[in-house]
């Protein structure tokens, strides 16, 4: 934990332990046992975020190798033996393994924009069959399309700014490829 929260009075004792991703840490308890039928025997295992998961999945192992993962939001981890911490451009560092660190950030830009404007799976797909990567950049849309309604983290720590999501076309079609 970071030296500012451990400092937190009343804090710093109710923090869990921080190990590592895959860590065996225990059993479940008999009393979640029971109420969700899962064997006793049942071992908790630390997890971690879905950006650190996409980067150990791209097989990403050396240092300055950066992997970038488009979910909710968009990712950008890169690993390094260097902790880097700045709270003004979102920038924040995981610790992966011994001495080694994935530095990086999340934006608010991502794929839960799409929800957010009704898009709904079946949508998506058919769109994306009919369009080309270029025709939001072709149909000259400029859009920032922060999900909710205002607020971003990375690559600026701006909990008001707006995004920027107009002109909206009356072509979906055209709509999508503006997000993208």
């Amino acid at each position: 934990w970071p030296e500012w929260i451990r400092r937190i009075e009343n804090v710093s004792d109710s923090l869990p332990t921080v190990v590592q991703p895959g860590e065996i840490t225990g059993r479940v308890g008999t009393a979640f046992s029971l109420r969700h039928n899962v064997p006793r025997q049942c071992e908790v295992v630390a997890g971690t975020t879905d950006s650190i998961a996409a980067y150990l999945a791209a097989g990403a192992n050396e240092l300055g190798q950066g992997v970038t993962s488009l979910g909710s939001s968009l990712a950008i981890k890169l690993l390094s033996t260097k902790r880097i911490e700045d709270s003004t451009r979102g920038v924040y560092s995981h610790r992966l393994g011994g001495d080694k660190w994935l530095v990086g950030g999340s934006s608010n830009v991502g794929s839960a924009v799409f929800r957010q404007h009704n898009f709904t799976d079946s949508e998506l797909r058919e769109l994306s069959e009919k369009a080309t990567i270029d025709m939001g950049k072709e149909l000259g849309y400029i859009y920032y399309p922060i999900a909710g309604n205002k607020g971003e983290r990375f690559p600026c720590n701006d909990p008001n700014l707006k995004p920027i999501i107009e002109p909206v076309p009356d072509s979906r079609k055209e709509f999508m490829c503006g997000l993208f």
